[in-house]
């Protein structure tokens, strides 16, 4: 069999701070910090539903396999006949930007 495709999605996310709960220096270091911590836990999120649907339930809810098709059209005519064995198993990469921009209702001085 050949190898088995791989998907990857890529998410774009602009968040917004809404308040912060204790005095805390919003500099640049400190936004691409929260900005990492923000993806990191969109990413699991994500991970986490793919691996339910795909793997547990089993159920194409994402259009993986048109997307297979579009893109590789040879392995869609090679392999569509096995493919509730095939999508249980293909890899999924997760990758999330994420941006929190200075909207200008950041105080610096949270709590003066």
């Amino acid at each position: 069999m050949d190898n088995k495709p791989k998907i990857i999605i890529e998410i774009n996310e602009t968040g917004f701070l809404g308040s912060i709960t204790r005095p805390l220096e919003l500099n640049d270091t400190t936004i691409k910090s929260i900005e990492q911590s923000y993806a990191q836990t969109v990413k699991k999120e994500v991970e986490h539903a793919i691996r339910k649907i795909q793997k547990e339930l089993k159920a194409n809810i994402f259009g993986f396999a048109g997307v297979i098709n579009r893109q590789d059209k040879q392995y869609w005519k090679n392999h569509h006949q096995h493919w509730e064995t095939i999508y249980p198993s293909i890899e999924v990469d997760v990758r999330v930007k994420t941006h929190l921009p200075k909207n200008g209702l950041i105080n610096n001085n949270p709590g003066k």
